[in-house]
């Protein structure tokens, strides 16, 4: 026979012999406490409580695995505690790493996440999946925007609820935004070519209709003009290792010797084509792809790529989102665009070309 002392211990509450969750009265009871106060403790509110009791409240929590009904949160406090993240490419592994970034920081805010997807050719539209969020309830609202199609609705949309963008492309709307400079990660492949005496860097590139594939193409442009280079092999088209096989297989291998790929998933496909070609890399032909993937590093040879810390855009994302959705000015309203905002590449040397020791 279970005992009543023992029974003050139990970490859940039981009806008869089945568990059930443990409710905000629970908790009250166990601790001793009104609701109100474990409501207080639940919302960290500042005000009304000894610093003894949120904690011994605290451990009660802890020990019952409560967890606050968001229904019922929401009504305390006048919000639904959840952020909205519209995203289009979701094949892509920067836009998968940064969703996933995203929901694991709200959940560090308290907040939920209502996470909904624009398919690439499947008729939806932002404003579809912006309506789509918006339905459950949401305070706040992130745009991950890689698609020129979408930057475009994003420039002519205006959710009713604070909200900003991640993208690689050029808004001018003065939108809050976190921009990724994907043009200074184009740069630093190409300066890492030229440091071996290239004077022609051919460019195998992601679609035209990807803002991050027109940054780094644009990044590849500027930079072989600057540093005087040849006119060079450019080839654009899709994200995948076939195309990039391809590709590759259409170049003259007398006349290219170093390859800038717009993605590592490219460089996968042209590393095989030189493969089957005989030719060696790095010693014959250097390349360097762009997204640093898990797989990059265990490539034969390790591939040479540019690197984003994903993680840390999505960090300052809800961050920023967090200071908008508690109506804190970001600065003097006229341009919301900052340093801070930006995020610049690494260069992640590797051994697809010469000057290499890994760093990543």
């Amino acid at each position: 026979m279970t005992s009543k002392s023992s029974r003050a211990h139990d970490p859940v509450p039981f009806e008869g012999r089945r568990w059930r969750r443990p409710t905000i009265h629970d908790v009250a009871r166990r601790a001793g406490v009104s609701t109100t106060t474990v409501m207080r403790v639940i919302q960290n509110s500042p005000h009304g409580l000894r610093e003894e009791t949120r904690r011994h409240v605290g451990r009660v929590i802890e020990a019952m695995d409560f967890v606050p009904n968001p229904v019922a949160r929401a009504l305390a406090s006048g919000t639904s505690r959840r952020i909205g993240v519209v995203a289009d490419g979701a094949e892509l592994p920067s836009t998968s790493t940064i969703v996933a970034s995203l929901e694991g920081a709200a959940r560090r805010y308290g907040f939920s996440t209502a996470v909904s997807t624009i398919a690439d050719g499947a008729g939806h539209s932002l404003s579809v999946a912006v309506r789509d969020v918006l339905s459950q309830g949401v305070d706040g609202l992130i745009i991950v925007a890689t698609q020129m199609s979408t930057l475009a609705d994003v420039q002519q949309t205006t959710p009713p609820l604070p909200n900003l963008t991640i993208t690689s492309g050029r808004i001018s709307d003065g939108s809050t935004r976190i921009w990724k400079d994907q043009r200074a990660g184009a740069r630093l492949a190409i300066r890492h070519l030229a440091a071996s005496g290239h004077q022609s860097i051919a460019h195998i590139g992601g679609p035209v209709s990807s803002c991050d594939a027109r940054e780094r193409l644009q990044g590849w442009k500027e930079s072989s003009t600057s540093l005087g280079l040849r006119s060079s092999p450019l080839i654009v088209g899709e994200w995948s290792s076939d195309f990039g096989y391809e590709a590759a297989r259409s170049l003259n291998p007398g006349q290219t010797r170093a390859i800038f790929a717009a993605s590592d998933q490219i460089a996968i496909g042209v590393l095989h084509a030189l493969y089957e070609r005989d030719l060696r890399v790095p010693e014959d032909v250097e390349v360097v792809g762009y997204d640093d993937m898990p797989e990059a590093r265990y490539l034969s040879p390790p591939l040479t790529t540019i690197r984003h810390d994903d993680d840390a855009v999505a960090r300052s994302a809800l961050s920023v989102l967090m200071r908008l959705v508690e109506g804190v000015r970001l600065d003097d309203g006229q341009d919301t665009m900052r340093d801070d905002n930006v995020f610049g590449p690494t260069l992640i040397a590797r051994a697809t070309t010469r000057a290499h020791g890994d760093v990543g």
